[in-house]
């Protein structure tokens, strides 16, 4: 089970300084983690956790930026330090002075680093010195201090509010100097004037702000100026730092900023952020030109300030536990979660992007379901009701009162649509319909948690219950009684779920930390053990009838072979109880989770099915792969076959398709996320398909030769909203379309069509200014129109003049430098076509070219491209982006590069271009066939190899016996083993990498590694070192068997291996792990320096180069102490190289070539934070940095990840732990 996906909690909704910045890091918390984000590409770098209760404020230190503190309901605040994601410190706030206290709100202390402020429960402030763990207390009263903070530039004194009143406090003497109470309003913020003494800005829950002098003598001075009120109220206040009296209030329940002058009571501008939320927090970052906010709708945004828009911005998640989710039947595309804090969110897979938020006052939503047919979901929830939401119309369809106590579990029927059920705490079972009229009542002896119907019987419904029993039910029958008690269960039942493909199969999860799966006509059970915590979610393959997926409070997920009650696998990535898990209903490999952790996680299952994807793929069909379910409990073996519907409308669909590329394109559908392969093989459609197959504006990545057409016709799509939308929020949500309308029409020089739109929406001045590049006649039209319309004038963009003065180069570089390269593609391709005008001072007829060139700008696109999305861990992207041009090498090699071979293998076949895919596909494809025991497909993958050492490498690291090596020699292309057995002696004669190879082959290990070592040692000696043949024999040399040798060859093979393997690394820029290489080099050289001619200056030198591109630090450090031990053994060439090292650390070099480099290998998800559970990682011992997908090693307990493993296989076939075996 791989991780592919993750959307991060939303922001933290109960508590103030919730969002922090430092080091161009973004930090927020959600209820129980911090989320940390590089603003430099918004990529999320860190996920802390440890809290077990919300977190109630976070601050950075201003001492170290690489410290932040935390505190928590859980009765503790916690120092991080959020390079590496330890815990410096953990402060038991339940030790100290009036007892224990909940700490609500913390501060840092401006002149002493070990100084940490904590206000809470009961009017307690506590100031620790987390240097010796001694505090001092002050009481302010009984009410709750929800708000402290010092003053940044008078740090003695410190700020905190208890309802309505505010505390001036002398922290040195710990006593309150001042005690004011302006209303009976309670303070939701405050700020600290930057760039004053004393004043105080204070925002109160009535929408007002008041400035106070807390200098003052005189209680009546105390206050300077009080504003005018907000109609919607008062979130948060911001000192503008660069603009001396200037702050900024941001509107609590609509996404309005309102700016202000203490010099005046109004404010003098107001912003509009965002149409659909209200704020949360805030904070202002250095630059003063852009704020980070977060808003009620939990989204976390970086706001420019200047250009009116956000640079970066988050789904607008859940804010607190999700409790459920589930695909939507009739659209798989979209799927559903509930939760906590009220709502049932609607998620686009593709964008993965919120579409919907739908909530209520009706309470927490513990449970969802959809309607089999129709786009409608209802949920339900603590207070008894239900509703049904029309998802298309976004508004309730039905809302009752179900039940008088809290529901659970929501089913509804799939065979007919017209009943639902629920399953509630006040014992009951209820059938009703979707008019909300109850039909039967099931009674239980306590409260019923899980409730499912049955996937093919109309009347058949199982429940789990509080006294330990799973129940069936049959609503036919005349009486309630159930028709099966399945028992066992030792505690509470939760979920229930029926199998998909076998009717008489019931899995239950259980309090008693177990799953089970029953027998419900026999009563027989299978018992899944593994589980440390109570079991929650449960949820079958609809393909693999013996695969079953768990979650529970112990925050994993659990894969189980239930025939033989086993765990295959375990995940630990969720950081809290895991509730829903839900299978996509036409991809039956891919599954969402959702958890306490607030977050909702993607999971890829193909590992499972490794060699039925592979099959799948090189046969184009499923032939010999389907199969028919077979019950758990049959004592029949087992055949990985795929049993359920969907393989078998997919082998049919495949069956009637004519063209490689459609036939590849629906394996992908099945097998593959959405987000992950669509765009890419939308792509490889219109390259070969051409106009007959029909884009999407859904893709990210558009085909160069169809991407106008693309743009024009969702344009026009875009438009039909004037008479799409009708009801609440209409008006808006026609707008919004078409503004998106015009700006497409824009990209393609459609200027008339942008023109009417602009002008129906009242951008007047907009639209007149484009007018010219329409005709002079038009301009006057619009002239005359707008001359009859009084409005207010708008400020003009750069684009548009840019590109109806005929400057549309500048147009694209603009879109280039503001990384927006989906716009920039596009306009670099009708640049190509000759779509836009050359001049705009006379009327303009756009001559376009029916057959235009790829252009460099394109390419350069999709380079940069290709760039940013491997930096994100999705390859599949990186790839589009080159098959969005042609580039069909590139594309291959990016996908090879991202471990998704078996993709490029379908995209070689479906394109079937004369470019050779490269010797790395066929190897790569090979070694994962090899991995399955597929060995005729090895074989004929590795008879396409061209370099047959690299075939030799491959085959001689597999554990198969001699004979059998020997048929796949011969598969491969090669000779058999007696062969080369009897030639190599001839061969050394006259080609020494290859006598290697065939000494390898011939399994005279020994002689193959000392023919290797000593030709090195020639090589090395002389003036110039022959890099070609010097290459040639390390990949010759990882052939060998180091296993076969003594300790002492085994150290000198593994010397060369890993210090040649550390030069190649720096050449491909695989950084990374360079390092190490040098490092597993230099621990070699120790046993073997006076038998090897390389100098050991030139050892020195590599150690020093490669870690000046991953530490800078580290490589001061190391060069030094070379400098500082004697250099006597180091030659003058070198020493003036490792010299020249230290001052391109100094200018910060390295850092600029690192930022303009990138060669990495990115599987998908790659990227995604592991979990780093109080300070527990999981370590690569490569580059000591977390792994998210690990690879053991041979010793059990090493790991690397995935991506570090095939950088480094490339370079090194031998392990990094230097024992001689081959990873």
């Amino acid at each position: 089970m791989k991780q592919i996906g993750l959307i991060p909690s939303g922001a933290q909704q109960w508590y103030k300084r919730t969002i922090a910045l430092s080091n161009n890091r973004l930090i927020y918390c959600s209820t129980i983690a911090i989320y940390i984000y590089n603003i430099i590409d918004y990529r999320l770098e860190r996920i802390l956790t440890g809290h077990t209760l919300a977190i109630t404020a976070i601050v950075v230190c201003p001492h170290s930026p690489n410290l932040v503190a935390s505190s928590s309901l859980d009765q503790s605040i916690r120092i991080w330090d959020m390079n590496d994601g330890k815990i410096i410190k953990v402060i038991d706030t339940k030790q100290g002075n009036f007892g224990q206290f909940k700490p609500l709100c913390i501060d840092w202390s401006f002149v002493d680093q070990y100084q940490i402020v904590c206000a809470g429960k009961r009017g307690i402030i506590r100031i620790y010195d987390y240097s010796d763990e001694s505090n001092t207390s002050i009481s302010l009263g009984n009410d709750d201090v929800r708000m402290v903070g010092f003053n940044p530039r008078n740090p003695a004194l410190l700020f905190a509010t208890s309802g309505a009143e505010i505390f001036i406090i002398d922290s040195k003497k710990k006593k309150v100097l001042n005690k004011y109470k302006y209303s009976e309003y309670k303070v939701v913020d405050f700020q600290w004037d930057p760039l004053s003494n004393s004043y105080l800005l204070c925002s109160y829950e009535n929408g007002q702000s008041v400035l106070y002098d807390v200098e003052a003598k005189d209680n009546d001075l105390f206050k300077v100026r009080q504003f005018e009120k907000s109609g919607a109220g008062i979130s948060c206040v911001l000192w503008i730092r660069k603009e001396p009296g200037n702050f900024l209030t941001c509107d609590v329940r609509a996404g309005v900023v309102r700016f202000w002058n203490v010099s005046q009571s109004a404010p003098f501008k107001i912003q509009r952020v965002r149409q659909k939320s209200g704020f949360q927090d805030s904070y202002m970052l250095p630059d003063c030109q852009r704020a980070a906010f977060s808003f009620k709708d939990g989204a976390i945004g970086v706001y420019n300030m200047t250009k009116k828009q956000f640079d970066f911005i988050t789904p607008g998640s859940h804010t607190e536990t999700i409790f459920d989710c589930e695909f939507c039947p009739v659209n798989p595309d979209i799927f559903a979660s509930s939760g906590y804090d009220h709502s049932i969110r609607l998620w686009d897979t593709h964008r993965i992007k919120v579409i919907d938020n739908l909530t209520s006052e009706g309470g927490v939503i513990y449970g969802l379901a959809w309607h089999p047919n129709k786009r409608e979901v209802a949920g339900a929830f603590n207070n008894g009701s239900v509703i049904i939401w029309d998802a298309l119309k976004r508004i309730p369809k039905m809302k009752a009162e179900i039940h008088r106590d809290c529901i659970f579990k929501i089913a509804w029927n799939q065979v007919d649509s017209t009943l639902l059920a629920t399953a509630s705490k006040d014992g009951y079972c209820h059938i009703f319909n979707e008019e909300g009229k109850i039909i039967r009542k099931l009674k239980h002896p306590s409260s019923v948690f899980g409730v499912h119907w049955h996937t093919s019987n109309r009347n058949i419904i199982a429940t789990g219950c509080h006294d330990y029993i799973v129940r069936v039910f049959n609503i036919s029958n005349s009486t309630d009684f159930p028709i099966a008690m399945l028992k066992g269960h030792t505690a509470e039942v939760f979920n229930v779920l029926w199998h998909p493909t076998i009717p008489n199969i019931i899995a239950s999860g259980s309090n008693d930390k177990t799953v089970r799966v029953w027998n419900s006509d026999t009563g027989d059970c299978k018992i899944l053990k593994g589980h440390t915590n109570f079991v929650r979610a449960v949820a079958w393959n609809h393909e693999l009838p013996h695969i079953l997926l768990s979650g529970g409070w112990d925050g994993t997920i659990r894969v189980w072979d239930v025939k033989n009650e086993n765990q295959l696998n375990i995940s630990n990535d969720h950081h809290a109880d895991v509730y829903g898990l839900s299978s996509h209903p036409e991809r039956p490999f891919i599954f969402v989770s959702t958890s306490r952790d607030t977050t909702i996680r993607f999971w890829d299952l193909i590992p499972l099915v490794q060699s039925l994807y592979i099959k799948a793929f090189f046969n184009q069909s499923f032939d010999g792969l389907l199969g028919e379910p077979q019950t758990p409990f049959s004592i029949a073996n087992y055949e990985l076959k795929l049993t359920g519907p969907g393989s078998k409308k997919i082998s049919a669909k495949i069956f009637s398709l004519k063209t490689n590329v459609e036939k590849y394109t629906a394996l992908a559908e099945f097998f593959h996320f959405p987000n992950i392969t669509r765009n890419l093989w939308e792509l490889a459609n219109s390259c070969i398909l051409g106009s007959k197959f029909k884009s999407s504006m859904k893709s990210d990545i558009l085909f160069c030769d169809t991407i106008t057409e693309t743009v024009f016709s969702k344009s026009k799509e875009l438009e039909s909203a004037r008479y799409k939308y009708k009801g609440q929020n209409a008006t808006q949500k026609v707008q919004d379309q078409l503004k998106e309308a015009a700006k497409l029409y824009l990209r393609i020089g459609k200027f008339k069509n942008y023109c009417e739109i602009m002008f129906e929406l009242g951008s007047y001045e907009k639209a007149i200014s484009l007018a010219p590049a329409v005709s002079n006649e038009y301009w006057k039209e619009l002239c005359s129109r707008y001359g009859k319309i009084l409005s207010d004038s708008e400020n003009e963009e750069a684009i548009p003049y840019y590109m109806v003065s005929g400057a549309s180069e500048q147009a694209l570089d603009f879109f280039i430098n503001k990384n927006q390269l989906t716009d920039a593609s596009i306009l670099a391709r009708r640049i190509s076509e000759n779509g836009f005008p050359l001049q705009t001072h006379v009327s303009l007829q756009n001559v376009e070219n029916e057959n235009p060139p790829i252009t460099e700008d394109m390419k350069q696109i999709a380079n940069l491209q290709a760039r940013n999305y491997m930096r994100e861990s999705k390859p599949t992207l990186a790839a589009s982006a080159f098959l969005s041009v042609k580039e069909i090498g590139k594309c291959i090699h990016y996908l090879v590069k991202g471990n998704e071979s078996t993709l490029a293998y379908g995209l070689f076949k479906s394109i079937q271009s004369n470019e050779n895919p490269g010797d790395q596909l066929y190897i790569s494809l090979a070694r994962l066939c090899s991995s399955c025991k597929l060995w005729d497909i090895v074989g004929e993958l590795l008879s396409n190899v061209k370099d047959k050492t690299e075939v030799t490498k491959l085959l001689k690291s597999l554990t198969i016996d001699d004979v059998d090596l020997g048929r796949l020699l011969i598969k491969s292309g090669l000779q058999s083993l007696s062969f080369y057995a009897n030639q190599a002696p001839q061969v050394e004669i006259v080609n020494v990498p290859e006598s290697i190879r065939y000494y390898a082959l011939a399994n005279d290990h020994v002689k193959a590694a000392s023919l290797g070592a000593s030709r090195l040692d020639i090589l090395f000696s002389e003036p110039e070192w022959n890099w070609v043949e010097i290459s040639q024999i390390h990949s010759a040399m990882q052939c060998i068997d180091a296993l076969k040798l003594e300790k002492y060859h085994i150290k000198r093979v593994l010397f060369y291996i890993n210090l040649i393997g550390c030069q190649e690394a720096l050449w491909k820029e695989y950084f990374i792990i360079a390092p190490k290489l040098a490092q597993n080099a230099k621990e070699c050289s120790k046993d073997i320096s006076s038998e090897t001619a390389i100098p050991r200056g030139y050892c020195e030198y590599l150690l020093c180069l490669s870690m000046a591109y991953v530490n800078n630090e580290e490589a001061l450090n190391i060069i030094n102490g070379i400098l500082m031990s004697g250099t006597s053994h180091i030659s003058e060439t070198h020493l003036l190289a490792i010299k020249d090292v230290r001052r391109r650390l100094e200018d910060n070099s390295f850092s600029l070539e690192t930022s303009t480099t990138f060669n990495i290998k990115a599987p998908t998800g790659s990227n995604l934070p592991s979990r780093c559970l109080d300070g527990k990682r999981m370590l690569s011992c490569v580059t000591q940095k977390e792994v998210q997908q690990p690879h053991i090693l041979e010793d059990g307990e090493s790991m690397i990840s995935i991506s570090e493993l095939e950088m480094w296989r490339e370079v090194n076939i031998f392990s990094p732990l230097l024992t001689g075996r081959k990873i």
